[in-house]
């Protein structure tokens, strides 16, 4: 039978647990995954959510009115407009709830940053033979593999960060649940 890894999570909640002690855990848990935005963070994410909208608008424009580009390069600008609005959609979610969720918000913002550099590297590998300069189709090739390095860093950060979160979760969990066990002295119900 393979292992499931909600299995102790389902377990532990069919156990009778003090509701004060509960509650405790629930708020304790609820401040380690929400981080309320400062005014820097916020003035940050407002920028950030016009730049890509105006970097959606430019792209998506781009795409339309140049006919000469590769039908391969207009999908990719087109493809960019597409990434630049999801990213400003999840900074205006971001603060709209003035508050950052550290469980799902930074792998979103990772898996974006991540997604958006593979395309657009391989983008460039596919455009790269039709450059006439050689020299512009290997600068872009650098350029894409800088960013898809950076977003790799950032991926690897994020999934760090999402262990330690998990980890703190579980001690605050056997933090809660030892407490309890040491208020009713270790007595079964």
């Amino acid at each position: 039978m393979p292992f499931d890894p909600r299995l102790r999570d389902r377990l532990c909640e069919l156990e009778p647990q003090n509701p004060l002690l509960r509650e405790r855990y629930a708020k304790e848990l609820q401040d380690m995954l929400e981080k309320k935005l400062s005014l820097p963070l916020k003035v940050f994410l407002g920028l950030l959510t016009v730049s890509s909208v105006a970097i959606a608008i430019f792209l998506g424009t781009s795409a339309l009115i140049h006919d000469e580009l590769p039908t391969l390069a207009r999908a990719g600008l087109a493809g960019g407009m597409v990434f630049a609005l999801a990213w400003a959609g999840l900074t205006a979610w971001t603060l709209r709830r003035g508050s950052l969720h550290l469980r799902t918000q930074p792998p979103a913002m990772a898996a974006l940053s991540w997604t958006f550099a593979v395309l657009l590297e391989t983008c460039f590998l596919l455009l790269a033979p039709q450059f006439p300069d050689h020299f512009q189709a290997l600068l872009a090739l650098f350029c894409g593999l800088v960013l898809l390095i950076g977003a790799g860093v950032v991926m690897i950060c994020t999934r760090v960060q999402q262990a330690e979160l998990r980890t703190q979760e579980s001690f605050l969990r056997l933090e809660c649940r030892l407490a309890e066990l040491a208020e009713t002295g270790g007595k079964a119900p």
